[in-house]
């Protein structure tokens, strides 16, 4: 988000764009993993 906004400041408005959108998914992908990691398959069975 930082340099989304430095190059919105140096007014490459439609990089800033390209680069501002990247966040979310990077951002729900480390949710993801975090999740697979607590809730999922590599949780070894106590049974």
């Amino acid at each position: 988000m930082a340099a989304s906004l430095t190059l919105k400041i140096l007014r490459k408005k439609r990089t800033a764009l390209f680069v501002g959108q990247w966040a979310a998914p990077f951002l729900l992908l480390g949710i993801y993993n975090k999740l697979v990691k607590l809730e999922g398959h590599d949780r070894e069975n106590k049974d």
